[in-house]
């Protein structure tokens, strides 16, 4: 029998797969260390460095909810689950009954999606006003009945508590200058208006 070295590569990583996300159980609990974000500011787009934080909070609307919800249902779904269905990583964040490790305030989670933390990678395929988006789902779904102890509401002092920043349009890229020329950040959804 002749086994094609190249056919072993998918099955081995299957079974790597398999045995990483099989976990003994444990009698005692253990201690995590201390997350850390996983880039650093200067690893960042400059778009994302002079962002309008407060200008994307004070404009949330039901849209901001529904497309939240159809990002968190292609991007976070499988991951973290729901209310109903667990996620397919064991020790992903249940929104609506864990505490937060990095800040349950939408512009902490806003650098959690950004900057990843901890064992949350970063979401770098997301705009700012995707990531803003999701983070509104997130927080009116799970959150704000279901673990109403984490959840940060956005006064007019933490809105004047955010850095400042350029200002976001209305279609969702965001045209600021960085270093005299003009930019923008979309996705191609985004600039034909798909989702």
């Amino acid at each position: 029998m002749h086994i094609k070295f190249q056919s072993l590569g998918p099955l081995l990583m299957g079974l790597l797969f398999f045995v990483s996300a099989c976990q003994p159980a444990e009698t005692e609990p253990t201690v995590e260390a201390p997350a850390e974000y996983l880039l650093a500011p200067s690893d960042l787009p400059d778009y994302e460095k002079n962002l309008d934080h407060a200008g994307f909070l004070a404009n949330w609307t039901p849209e901001f909810y529904h497309k939240g919800m159809q990002i968190y249902r292609t991007q976070c779904y499988s991951c973290h689950g729901n209310l109903e269905q667990p996620g397919s990583i064991p020790n992903s964040r249940q929104f609506w009954n864990e505490a937060f490790r990095n800040g349950a305030d939408p512009y902490s989670m806003y650098q959690t999606l950004t900057r990843g933390f901890g064992r949350m990678p970063p979401q770098m395929r997301l705009t700012p006003k995707e990531k803003y988006e999701v983070i509104h789902f997130i927080r009116e779904e799970f959150i704000k009945d279901n673990n109403p102890e984490q959840y940060v509401e956005v006064t007019k002092a933490y809105i004047e508590s955010l850095p400042p920043g350029d200002a976001p349009d209305v279609s969702g890229a965001l045209v600021g200058s960085a270093k005299g020329s003009k930019w923008i950040c979309s996705t191609a959804a985004s600039a034909s208006g798909a989702r």
